[in-house]
């Protein structure tokens, strides 16, 4: 994986996959798919710019935090762990690998299951 870009094997039908294309393709409104929902890395936008509805967090709650916390906490803090009690991972690895990675990954997660959740509500409706 190299700046955004991930090459599958010309074997199984693979090309190019641009996964920074993927998350543009989260932020698309669930209605019209030609604004953008979010106006920040986890804010929402109060309205659509093209189809004026109303993007409401209020209505998708805490759901997103709740997914997001229970994933990282639940599967990754398991598995530090498990690597912690066999390899002994030093505080430097903690510290510049392990600690960013943890951030990023809740920050993705939480951008992502908001979507979800948000398109799931409008669907429904």
């Amino acid at each position: 994986m190299l700046f955004g870009y991930f090459c599958s094997s010309l074997f199984i039908g693979g090309g190019e996959v641009n996964f920074i294309n993927i998350l543009k393709y989260l932020n698309r409104c669930t209605r019209c798919k030609n604004g953008n929902v979010f106006s920040g890395l986890i804010k929402l936008k109060d309205y659509c710019s093209s189809c004026n509805i109303k993007l409401n967090s209020d209505k998708i709650g805490d759901g997103a935090s709740w997914i997001t916390t229970s994933f990282v906490c639940f599967v990754l803090i398991p598995i530090l762990f498990f690597f912690e009690i066999n390899m002994g991972i030093s505080l430097k690895i903690y510290v510049f690998v392990v600690f960013p990675f943890l951030v990023l990954l809740s920050i993705i997660l939480l951008r992502i299951s908001r979507y979800l959740l948000l398109k799931k509500y409008y669907d429904v409706l």
